[in-house]
């Protein structure tokens, strides 16, 4: 259903008109860019995390038109063993099972390639669609933390789940 491809500046286009006037926010500002320049300097600055080592970032397309979908990302510390995703999809685009296996992909990645013991992700509290989707993944809820990020200017409710590494992997 989907195909992931390692983020490029060059997205920053189709993510903007992904992003724009949506409700949908960037998961590494946790706000929606005003212009595709702003934007273009979060993927920049996640294109420098991935060159230090410390992040895998995903543009998503839907396989079938090669449609720019969303980006996930899996910000990682070896050191720990730990990571974290962060996974957007246009609205257009949600309710289709793409984050879902957004979210298989990165996280079988992150145990297997990258040898993570545990991942995290935080979802805003009542986005039950998103919530599911790494509950489909493994991951179970762990905590919610009341007023904890600030997105578009309010602080939200989050919910923190994890997902940890089999004895098998």
């Amino acid at each position: 259903m989907i195909v992931l491809r390692p983020l490029s500046s060059s997205d920053a286009g189709e993510l903007f008109r992904l992003l724009s006037g949506s409700n949908v926010v960037d998961t590494l500002v946790y706000d929606e860019p005003e212009s595709e320049e702003e934007l273009h300097g979060s993927l920049e600055t996640r294109l420098e995390m991935a060159d230090a080592g410390l992040l895998r970032s995903f543009t998503i397309l839907e396989k079938s038109t090669g449609t720019v979908i969303g980006s996930i990302r899996l910000k990682y510390d070896l050191r720990l063993q730990r990571g974290e995703i962060g996974l957007w999809l246009g609205k257009e685009f949600q309710g289709r099972g793409y984050g879902s296996e957004a979210i298989s992909q990165v996280t079988e990645q992150g145990f297997e390639q990258l040898g993570l013991k545990r991942i995290d992700a935080q979802i805003f509290a009542g986005n039950a669609a998103s919530r599911k989707a790494f509950e489909n993944n493994g991951f179970t809820l762990e905590r919610t933390e009341q007023q904890s990020i600030l997105k578009q200017g309010r602080y939200q409710d989050v919910w923190y789940l994890a997902a940890y590494r089999s004895s098998n992997c």
